[in-house]
């Protein structure tokens, strides 16, 4: 009993760690995209974007097909989540030499929290009775918000401090470390119980059924604008400070994760 109840915490409490640290490595880019990734590859606009759209856009075509997957076995889904995190984050400093390869290393890095965040809820069903998990499936978001909340308040000063390359070897050690405490703890225990999900449409099937509810098409447009928001939030907010207000990227850091505390506080209580 108490080495069912040791694997539980440890395959929650890692499987939030592989979220904070996809939240940490997405957001990190945020005070650092017209600071110091812009000057130093000399590029602007989409190409600089797209370290922060790239995680919303594979959702966007891998979600269904991970959540259908993850709803069968999400022992898969969350060690193929932290392997690509654990992929991603090791070979990353080796490719700072050249900023496509810079790029496709994030790319990487948004598969794997294509398969992480649509693992939360199977993965907690499993772990936990109905009534708790419910509650506990929100622990991820706080730890996700909290990794993105750090991103902002720490990585400017870090890179000033010990340098760029310095900063990817000390969040890459981290991240892959926490990657590794999960894929072992997840494959040494059997879940405790089991959860069968409902049959999943087939994707035709599903955005037909969507569409037909004319509720849903309002919904779609505020989740793309949400999206939309908060990628730009993220990403440009920073820089637009920086560029208009005079202040140094570190305030605007700050500015950016008071915004996302808000996020997280309205998220956990609402």
């Amino acid at each position: 009993m108490e080495k069912e109840k040791s694997f539980v915490l440890r395959s929650y409490i890692g499987f939030a760690g592989i979220t904070a640290f996809i939240g940490l490595n997405w957001f990190m880019w945020g005070p650092l995209l017209g600071s110091v990734v812009g000057p130093k590859y000399n590029v602007s606009g989409f190409l600089l974007a797209l370290f922060i759209i790239s995680v919303p856009l594979a959702l966007v075509f891998l979600s269904y097909f991970a959540g259908d997957l993850a709803d069968r076995d999400p022992k898969k889904t969350t060690v193929i989540s932290a392997l690509i995190l654990l992929v991603a984050v090791i070979a990353r400093p080796f490719t700072l030499f050249n900023f496509y390869f810079l790029l496709a290393d994030q790319i990487l890095l948004s598969i794997s929290a294509a398969f992480c965040f649509p693992s939360w809820a199977p993965l907690t069903y499993r772990l936990f009775e109905k009534k708790k998990a419910a509650s506990l499936i929100a622990g991820f978001t706080a730890a996700l918000t909290g990794g993105q909340i750090i991103a902002f308040l720490i990585t400017y000063p870090l890179v000033k401090k010990i340098s760029l390359s310095g900063v990817m070897w000390l969040y890459g050690i981290i991240t892959a470390a926490i990657a590794l405490f999960y894929i072992f703890t997840i494959r040494s225990g059997e879940f405790p119980y089991e959860h069968t999900a409902n049959k999943r449409p087939r994707l035709i099937e599903g955005v037909r059924i969507i569409l037909s509810e004319k509720s849903m098409i309002p919904l779609m447009i505020i989740s793309f604008l949400d999206i939309g928001v908060f990628s730009w939030l993220a990403g440009w907010l920073p820089s637009i400070l920086i560029t208009h207000k005079g202040i140094t990227p570190s305030q605007a850091g700050i500015v950016n994760s008071i915004i996302l505390t808000g996020c997280l506080i309205g998220a956990e209580t609402a």
